[in-house]
């Protein structure tokens, strides 16, 4: 099990009287975390698997993400478990596996699904609703990455056709970009580039190799 320090505190840089007068350069010091989650004797609530991402909510809590069900676990500031959410399935609020985290509009947390699922939380983590990139749009297959602004908008792109542009040894795979307001796509920016991937062929000539590298992500 994998253990999880969280430092809340900020970054502080102490001056010592040399730095001041020119003769050395400040150091960043990262202050001690507020508390830890995880380890492998941690009970159920407080173990994590795979990290899947974290974020701080305005009231103090902690949301965790694991890519294992339950796959979003809610703690108070001082580390307390307070519950969990999100369990296997295809649903609303139901996750294959966490991708990630991001601020998509005020006061609403979106977590992304591995494939292309978008559910949207207001502050006390109650599902807003749960929304759907078009693979159409994006290529096909399943999402890949996706990125938010708090106006609403979303970017994203796909995998890429893997087998029809497999190279041996590094080769780039791309595939289309789109833009996304909700679930409608507002524009498509075409095929760009998806990621860098190492190719290989196994002895029985199938397709082995990689995932994105080194640069893919």
């Amino acid at each position: 099990m994998r253990v999880l320090n969280l430092c809340l505190i900020p970054l502080w840089v102490a001056f010592a009287p040399q730095i001041l007068a020119g003769q050395d350069t400040p150091q960043w010091t990262l202050g001690p975390p507020e508390f830890e989650i995880g380890g492998v004797e941690a009970d159920v609530e407080y173990a994590l698997t795979a990290l899947g991402g974290v974020t701080v909510l305005r009231n103090g809590n902690v949301v965790v993400g694991d890519r294992v069900a339950p796959f979003l676990k809610v703690f108070g500031p001082t580390g307390e478990f307070l519950r969990a959410l999100g369990r296997f399935g295809g649903g609303p609020g139901e996750y294959e596996r966490v991708n990630h985290f991001d601020w998509c509009a005020p006061g609403e947390l979106t977590v992304s699904d591995v494939q292309t699922r978008v559910h949207r939380y207001d502050e006390d983590m109650e599902l807003l609703s749960t929304g759907y990139i078009s693979l159409d749009a994006i290529g096909g297959g399943s999402g890949y990455r996706s990125d938010c602004h708090p106006n609403g908008f979303r970017i994203a792109t796909g995998w890429g056709d893997i087998r029809a542009q497999f190279e041996e040894g590094l080769y780039q795979a791309t595939a289309p970009v789109a833009l996304f307001r909700g679930d409608s796509e507002v524009t498509g920016f075409g095929e760009r580039l998806s990621s860098e991937r190492l190719g290989t062929l196994r002895p029985d000539g199938t397709v082995g190799g990689s995932g994105p590298h080194p640069f893919g992500r």
